[in-house]
Protein backbone atom coordinates (compact mmCIF):
# COMPACT_ATOMS: atom_id res chain seq x y z
CA UNK A 1 0.00 0.00 0.00
CA UNK A 2 0.96 3.57 -0.58
CA UNK A 3 0.20 6.67 1.43
CA UNK A 4 -0.74 8.73 -1.63
CA UNK A 5 -4.25 9.58 -2.77
CA UNK A 6 -5.64 9.66 -6.28
CA UNK A 7 -5.76 13.45 -5.94
CA UNK A 8 -2.02 13.48 -5.14
CA UNK A 9 -1.27 11.48 -8.28
CA UNK A 10 -3.52 13.65 -10.46
CA UNK A 11 -1.75 16.74 -9.16
CA UNK A 12 1.64 15.30 -10.12
CA UNK A 13 0.34 14.33 -13.56
CA UNK A 14 -1.06 17.83 -14.16
CA UNK A 15 2.28 19.32 -13.06
CA UNK A 16 3.93 17.05 -15.66
CA UNK A 17 1.69 18.40 -18.43
CA UNK A 18 -1.22 15.96 -18.50
CA UNK A 19 -4.47 17.71 -19.43
CA UNK A 20 -6.86 15.19 -17.90
CA UNK A 21 -6.70 12.75 -15.01
CA UNK A 22 -9.12 10.48 -13.22
CA UNK A 23 -9.14 7.65 -10.70
CA UNK A 24 -10.68 4.35 -11.81
CA UNK A 25 -11.75 2.09 -8.96
CA UNK A 26 -10.91 -1.58 -9.44
CA UNK A 27 -11.60 -4.54 -7.17
CA UNK A 28 -11.52 -3.21 -3.59
CA UNK A 29 -9.27 -1.82 -2.25
CA UNK A 30 -7.36 -1.28 -5.52
CA UNK A 31 -7.62 1.64 -7.92
CA UNK A 32 -5.62 3.11 -10.79
CA UNK A 33 -4.92 6.63 -11.93
CA UNK A 34 -5.28 7.43 -15.63
CA UNK A 35 -3.64 10.47 -17.19
CA UNK A 36 -4.30 11.77 -20.71
CA UNK A 37 -1.59 13.93 -22.21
Amino acid sequence: GFDYTGADCCGWLRDAGFRECYVEHLVAPESMVVGIK
